[in-house]
């Protein structure tokens, strides 16, 4: 029998691993002459390799609900979603090139001008 802790892992690993992998999964699916090519292998392995830190750093801030191993994972794969999500979001917010905080600095403006 595997633990609960074990469940609650794999669940948010999976979590993170589904949210960093589901903008490539949707664009193969909508284009149907996708082929794959070796650098996206590339891309995958580092996908894994960084949905695995991330678990492995979220893990001890997931509070272990009550219940069977199957509400345990669910929770802890929303969990893992959310987090992905939300470090995607603040990415996104504070990246100098496309944040709205940052101002047009690329062609020497700001916000305030």
């Amino acid at each position: 029998m595997i633990s609960v802790q074990v469940v609650a892992f794999l669940g948010i690993f999976t979590g993170v691993l589904l949210r960093t992998l589901l903008p490539a999964i949707r664009k193969a699916l909508e284009n149907p002459e996708f082929e794959w090519n070796h650098a996206y292998t590339g891309t995958a392995l580092t996908a894994i390799l960084v949905a695995l830190l991330v678990a492995l750093r979220a893990y001890p801030m997931f509070q272990m609900p009550q219940g069977g191993a199957l509400v345990v994972y669910s929770q802890a794969l929303l969990f893992g979603l959310g987090l992905n999500s939300l470090i995607n979001e603040a990415y996104k917010w504070l990246e100098p090139a496309s944040s709205p905080l940052m101002g047009n600095r690329e062609k020497g403006g700001d916000v305030g001008r």
